[in-house]
């Protein structure tokens, strides 16, 4: 997640896509290590390392779309979203079950 909330769909016209295109088009490849998983209400999360690379490009999407939020109102964590369920039985198992340990494999 880089900007959230981001533009509505109705909002996403050619413009949109070519300046996302123009910005992750210009980043070099990212080495990262996912690490830390993550129970937030309604999601299991899992956090990228380093961060930085990613708070970076939030930021230029940020600038780039200065109304796809509003600033103060969400504070960046960097995290790739691993489940959405309305269940907090099954994210709290799978939150139990991921495994991130790569040495093991």
């Amino acid at each position: 997640t880089l900007a959230y909330p981001f533009l509505t769909p109705a909002e996403l016209g050619p413009d949109t896509l070519s300046g996302l295109a123009e910005i992750f088009g210009a980043q070099p490849p990212l080495s990262i290590r996912l690490a830390g998983v993550a129970r937030w209400p309604g999601l299991v999360v899992v956090a990228p390392e380093p961060a930085g690379p990613f708070v970076a490009l939030a930021e230029q999407v940020q600038a780039r779309f200065p109304t796809s939020r509003t600033p103060g109102e969400v504070t960046l964590v960097p995290h790739l979203t691993a489940l959405r369920s309305p269940d907090d039985r099954v994210l709290d198992e799978a939150a139990a079950d991921l495994d991130l340990d790569a040495d093991r494999h």
